[in-house]
């Protein structure tokens, strides 16, 4: 039993570190499709804003209290979510220049916080902002469900985040519960894979964004053919209406006049024998 539980724990070691380096790739995919397309649409910065400001905390967290699965694991958060940021300042119509100063001034002050404080303080504060910090990075996409319930479409979902998200924070909410035994690690873990778990639910009902989108698209082109069929049927009952009158005048035209037909007074009878000279008939 002791060993079945060493190999937990190392196993429950491993995997969240990661799962960290898979969700701090996921973002990846959309971060592409800004690029390619040339903007960012209506994407708001504040998932990236809290994944670059939690990992830094994080990290700082992790080096503070000695925990190497922490603190590497928040390295690449911290390097990709500046990243991400900057990726989404060149090519969004809004600046998100207060949010990225808002984040900056977050990390700057916890920062300097800890360095100032005793290091009992420091790690209390560095986990209660990570702790904060993480839940708005995870219950931030929560903000487009209305419109994925409304629209009938899985399409505002980054589907490839909520996947890494839901395996993530379990495994740092399994990590925190039983082999770190620190709440501040496996509180926020757990809202975030709850959160998560109703992204992927939705993923679940209303199919993945290609299909969904796919399919709406299919939707909206059959009720483009079908009105534009509507003004075909009436160009098309409309000519042959026309066909039959102009067929129907010339049927008129042929038909023999019956006037025309009756006998006429005859001008002379060549039946008569030809009249004599004299003027008597012979």
């Amino acid at each position: 039993a002791h060993f079945a539980w060493d190999a937990q724990s190392t196993l429950l070691k491993l995997i969240p570190p990661l799962s960290s380096q898979l969700l701090a790739l996921a973002p990846m995919v959309d971060v592409q499709r800004i690029k390619q397309q040339g903007s960012s649409g209506n994407m708001s910065p504040i998932s990236y804003v809290a994944m670059m400001v939690s990992g830094a905390t994080w990290w700082l967290y992790g080096t503070l209290t000695q925990q190497t699965t922490i603190w590497l694991s928040s390295l690449l958060t911290l390097i990709l979510g500046g990243y991400y940021l900057s990726v989404l300042a060149r090519y969004s119509s809004t600046s998100p220049r207060l949010y990225m100063l808002a984040g900056l001034a977050v990390t700057c002050s916890v920062v300097g916080g800890a360095l100032m404080l005793p290091v009992a303080d420091a790690v209390e504060l560095t986990g209660e902002v990570g702790a904060l910090i993480t839940v708005i990075w995870m219950i931030a996409p929560l903000e487009s469900v209305a419109v994925v319930i409304r629209e009938r479409s899985s399409a505002p979902i980054p589907a490839a985040f909520a996947c890494a998200s839901l395996f993530s924070n379990s495994s740092w909410t399994l990590y925190g519960f039983y082999v770190a035994k620190d709440a501040y690690l496996w509180a926020p873990n757990l809202v975030g894979a709850l959160a998560a778990l109703i992204q992927v639910m939705l993923l679940m009902v209303f199919g993945l964004p290609k299909a969904a989108s796919a399919q709406a698209k299919r939707a909206s082109s059959a009720a483009a053919d079908k009105d534009a069929g509507a003004p075909l049927e009436i160009l098309t009952s409309s000519i042959g209406q026309s066909g039959q009158s102009v067929q129907g005048a010339q049927l008129d035209h042929e038909k023999p006049n019956p006037s025309s037909t009756r006998s006429r007074p005859m001008v002379g009878r060549s039946d008569l024998p030809p009249a004599s000279p004299g003027g008597a008939p012979r």
